[in-house]
């Protein structure tokens, strides 16, 4: 059984008086809410969720994130933790394969796509929490980072076209073009500054980068 435990810390002046997990898979979150009687002015919390629930297979990504909220009146007070992420990758192979994949792996960056993806999701969250201008100017730099990191896979998939492998029926290259309409939604619902709506496809072009990463470890590019 793959279960996963998240461990976490708060503290406040007035109490912790709740607590919630937010998994999403694709999109979609699911959100679970802690036991955290009785109130306390600092509470180390643990929650144990099974991958299992999830469906997960090679190239899957789950994000995750605690919010937290004391009982002051009339209104709580919130607080949220960083965004991370799980990333379901193959064993890296046998040593020629890997080997194999050591030199191409620089020369086509997705783990450094997969790590710009991941900023524009962590900087949405943030972008979520803000108000007024401070969120106004936080989507024109989400907007101006999605636009970025369209125009540089963009560049690499020309640049390496008939190079992708097919593995296992995926075309590793159609991954890379999905990633990049998925981006460009970004683009567009940030600029609108719906950034609410902006998170799904930002998860669906992690999903498809991921997957494409795990292709490639195991499967060379094309000389």
């Amino acid at each position: 059984t793959a279960n996963f435990e998240v461990e976490f810390f708060a503290s406040d002046d007035y109490g912790i008086a709740a607590a919630e997990i937010a998994i999403s898979h694709g999109g979609e979150p699911t959100v679970t809410n802690a036991f955290v009687d009785p109130v306390e002015k600092e509470k180390e919390l643990t929650h144990l969720f099974s991958l299992e629930d999830f469906s997960l297979a090679v190239g899957d990504v789950l994000s995750y994130h605690v919010k937290v909220a004391d009982n002051k009146e009339p209104e709580a007070q919130q607080a949220r933790s960083e965004i991370y992420f799980i990333m379901i990758l193959p064993p890296l192979g046998d040593p020629m394969e890997g080997e194999g994949m050591e030199g191409e792996q620089k020369e086509v960056p997705v783990r450094d796509f997969i790590n710009r993806t991941k900023k524009i999701i962590r900087a949405t969250y943030d972008a979520l929490a803000e108000e007024g201008r401070e969120r106004e100017e936080r989507a024109v730099d989400i907007t101006s980072d999605a636009v970025d990191l369209k125009h540089e896979m963009t560049k690499v998939y020309d640049e390496f076209e008939g190079q992708f492998p097919e593995v296992d029926g995926i075309d590793t290259a159609e991954l890379l073009n999905e990633a990049t309409y998925f981006i460009e939604q970004t683009e567009i619902f940030a600029g609108d500054g719906e950034l609410q709506e902006s998170l799904e496809p930002s998860e669906q072009t992690l999903r498809k980068l991921v997957l494409l990463y795990a292709l490639l470890r195991q499967n060379p590019m094309k000389g």
